[in-house]
């Protein structure tokens, strides 16, 4: 029981950070800015839940910091192959 309670909360947690960061995308495409701080994630965070605590607006925020930051263009070696398929 306790095992599928962890699952279901991971799963939730999961999509607030997957939601979380097609948001701050969106956001900074309009504003025409890269993210590099945090700030901009906490804007877009606080925005899409107010009542979330400091604590977990903090851990999400920098999770989804992570993930952006995590995330790698393609690059010219892969767009190439796959110009001359």
């Amino acid at each position: 029981m306790v095992e599928t309670d962890m699952a279901n909360v991971n799963n939730m947690r999961a999509d607030q950070i997957q939601r979380l960061v097609r948001s701050t995308k969106k956001y900074a495409a309009i504003k025409n800015k890269k993210i590099t701080t945090v700030d901009p994630i906490i804007r877009v965070c606080k925005k899409m839940y107010p009542t979330i605590t400091y604590r977990e607006l903090m851990e999400l925020s920098q999770t989804t910091l992570r993930i952006i930051l995590g995330e790698t263009a393609t690059s010219n070696y892969q767009t190439t192959l796959l110009t001359h398929l």
